[in-house]
């Protein structure tokens, strides 16, 4: 049966794991050449070697090796390998939840376990389904960065980075799996396994930044210990297998004791009323929604804070940095390098904000897909005031994120700047009329198209691969007509670019026409 419910686990992971295979192995593959096209000589490695070995860096990026033997591939690996292992974890914190409390939560494990499934059949089948996952992807990543043939690129250095990526993979699959026991709600072992996570970056970051043993308590910090393409040390690898064992073994002890369901940790017992505010269907999206909106606000004030800390120390950084300094001077013609990067940092914080706003409006096509709405609209609840409750929501977090994100960045970084604090929130603010395009487009297809509203994140990806990384990779007309095809690309870049209200106007009126075509397509259309 376990071979059965993996095969099960493979049919319904046919689109999702596919995707995240090719986005991560292909990333990697375009990554390597950047490197060696930007440090083309020592000189140019070992310049941005220095400017990367400071404190407030290693807290970003993680430790600096190798300086007396700089290769491409090794700065490569300084550069990225941290933020591949935040992609690998977040990926399999959704895999692990997904299939395991999220099918308890459902009831599609108790339809299971009616047939001849064991208790820990379902638990053993998603975690071999990640280790399956995480080895494909280390075994696609590795060949392909082979073929980059980039300098200092080597065989055993290929393998220990793409081995570091799959490893602390399966790591958080194991232990997201434990938390999963631990927790009786998907959404409470979601909020817990990011909370795992963002404590492993923070302890990581001040480990690495001071020097001490802080960062190998990490699993984030034990994974960047391989030294890829210089030592290419598997000792850390090996003990994060053995952590992932004892996680994995201690969740399959508490799940062979626990009531299906249930948690270790008892939920917490409701009121015996329910608050008025429970009695509109703006209550009832608040209470669906306040979780996940409070923690991206705390995620993006952090963000904002944890990039303005380092302000200060940015104008060498970039100076000296080629692909920075190439990256930031995409966004205008500004007096000043860290202006420029602050503008760079209020784009990029910008699309952050777009995903808690487009997953506000899809939240409600999440209930649909549930059966949960039914209840509602058994009553008098129009259906048109319940979407418009939820879009409600999504335009309140299109202006409280990027505000979030501006009062992080200027609470530490404006020391370092001449910028007051309405210019950084002028700055993040501007990018709402383009959050408001996206609003509208899940509400298009919440109302038109529902099994489509996947297609609102291929969009998003295109364009944060067009406004980020696009910037170094294509052509400098290929880049900016692909910009203009995703709403971030007509926004003036503040505090670099001059103010234009014209395309905010345009941005808006799509938003609300686009938003006005989603209601009247849900209040005629079938629900479910």
């Amino acid at each position: 049966m376990l071979l059965r419910y993996c095969r099960l686990i493979v049919k319904r992971e046919r689109v999702t794991s596919p995707v995240w295979l090719l986005c991560l192995a292909g990333c990697a593959f375009a990554f390597a050449p950047l490197f060696q096209n930007l440090f083309p000589t020592a000189k140019d490695l070992q310049s941005i070697a220095v400017t990367m070995n400071i404190p407030s860096m290693e807290a970003l990026i993680g430790p600096v090796y190798g300086l007396e033997a700089l290769t491409p591939a090794m700065v490569m690996a300084q550069e990225c390998l941290l933020w591949f292992c935040l992609t690998i974890a977040i990926m399999n914190i959704f895999f692990i939840v997904r299939h395991t409390r999220g099918d308890e939560e459902l009831g599609r494990h108790e339809v299971l376990r009616s047939l001849p499934v064991g208790r820990q059949t379902g638990a053993a089948a998603a975690l071999l389904g990640a280790v399956a996952l995480n080895a494909a992807i280390s075994l696609v990543t590795a060949p392909l960065l082979l073929l980059t043939r980039i300098g200092g690129m080597t065989a055993d250095g290929a393998f220990t980075y793409a081995l570091a990526m799959g490893v602390l993979g399966i790591f958080f699959a194991a232990a997201t799996l434990l938390i999963c026991q631990l927790f009786s709600s998907a959404r409470g072992a979601m909020a817990a396994s990011f909370a795992l996570l963002g404590v492993c970056f923070m302890l990581r970051a001040v480990g690495d930044m001071r020097g001490n043993a802080l960062s190998l308590i990490s699993p984030l910090g034990l994974v960047l210990q391989v030294y890829a393409f210089y030592e290419n040390n598997l000792l850390p690898l090996l003990i994060l297998l053995a952590e992932a064992a004892v996680a994995a073994g201690a969740a399959f002890l508490i799940g062979r004791r626990r009531d299906l369901g249930e948690g270790v940790i008892p939920a917490r017992k409701g009121k015996g009323v329910a608050s008025p505010l429970l009695l509109s269907p703006l209550g009832l999206a608040w209470r669906l929604m306040r979780g996940t909106l409070l923690g991206w606000a705390i995620a993006m004030f952090a963000l904002g804070g944890m990039y303005g800390a380092v302000i200060g120390e940015m104008e060498n950084f970039l100076s000296s940095n080629d692909m920075f300094k190439q990256l930031v001077a995409t966004i205008g013609s500004g007096d000043s390098l860290v202006n420029s990067f602050i503008a760079m940092l209020n784009l990029i914080m910008g699309m952050i904000a777009a995903i808690p706003v487009i997953n506000c409006v899809n939240r409600l096509r999440s209930e649909e897909k549930h059966g949960r709405l039914e209840q509602c609209y058994a009553r008098a609840v129009p259906r048109t005031k319940m979407m418009l409750c939820f879009l409600l929501l999504a335009f309140a977090a299109s202006i409280i994120m990027p505000l979030c994100s501006a009062l992080g960045l200027y609470g530490l970084g404006h020391g370092a700047v001449d910028l007051e604090f309405a210019a950084f929130c002028k700055g993040a603010l501007v990018y709402a009329p383009a959050l408001w395009a996206f609003i509208g487009l899940s509400a298009l297809l919440n109302g038109l198209l529902p099994r489509g509203t996947a297609l609102v994140w291929a969009l998003y990806g295109f364009m944060f691969f067009v406004n980020y990384i696009g910037r170094i990779a294509l052509p400098e007309k290929a880049q900016e007509v692909a910009a203009k095809l995703t709403p971030f690309g007509y926004i003036p870049q503040l505090p670099v670019q001059a103010f234009e209200i014209a395309p905010l106007a345009v941005l808006t009126a799509i938003g609300l026409a686009l938003t006005g075509a989603g209601l009247y397509g849900y209040r005629k259309r079938d629900i479910g």
